[in-house]
């Protein structure tokens, strides 16, 4: 499963950064993990504004569960910028499509992510496509957090689905029981 790099997904972000609509759409789907339906279809409503640290409230497709996640900082601020100057209601998507009251399409959000891979001059042709971010937040996570706190991240509902992101080769392997058991290897 192909994923971005941590200096990839700088890079995506940086390229975005010129408008705060690609910017959020960036970091939402990096940051919560969407796919690109779920990116495309989000409202204002399903951010919880009540207190200082916004929550995501996600209804993932495919059959998954749902999801509640804190706002990253950063893009809590550009998100609420973005709601002001746009004069966006509770009801209303976030990142509105081309009929009045409908949200931006996928295959638009799928163009507009390739061209900004282009932009970077550092994303294979291959990976240009958004749910490349979902499976980088996977890959990023998994190790630190762990199988079962990625799964629920992601929302799936098979343990088998997040193992598909599990990564080791022996030299890995290896330092990992070692520091389980407490002991310092030179694995060279």
């Amino acid at each position: 499963m192909e994923s971005l790099d941590k200096n990839h997904i700088a890079a995506l972000l940086d390229a975005a950064r010129k408008s705060d609509r690609d910017y959020l759409a960036v970091a939402l789907s990096y940051q919560h993990a969407l796919r690109a339906s779920e990116c495309c279809s989000l409202k204002v409503s399903d951010f919880d504004r009540s207190t200082a640290q916004w929550q995501l409230t996600v209804n993932h497709l495919k059959h998954s569960e749902t999801t509640c996640q804190p706002v990253f900082p950063e893009t809590q601020a550009i998100l609420a910028a973005y709601i002001r100057a746009n004069g966006l209601k509770d009801n209303d998507y976030i990142f509105a499509g081309r009929t009045l009251g409908d949200h931006m399409h996928r295959s638009t959000w799928f163009k507009r992510f390739q061209d900004l891979c282009i932009s970077t001059g550092v994303i294979p042709s291959d990976w240009r496509h958004p749910h490349v971010l979902r499976h980088s937040m996977a890959h990023h996570i998994i190790q630190t957090a762990g199988i079962m706190h990625t799964k629920q991240y992601l929302a799936h509902r098979s343990i088998k689905s997040t193992a598909e992101y599990l990564k080791s080769d022996d030299k890995s392997a290896s330092a990992a029981v070692w520091s389980a058991l407490g002991l310092q290897a030179s694995l060279g």
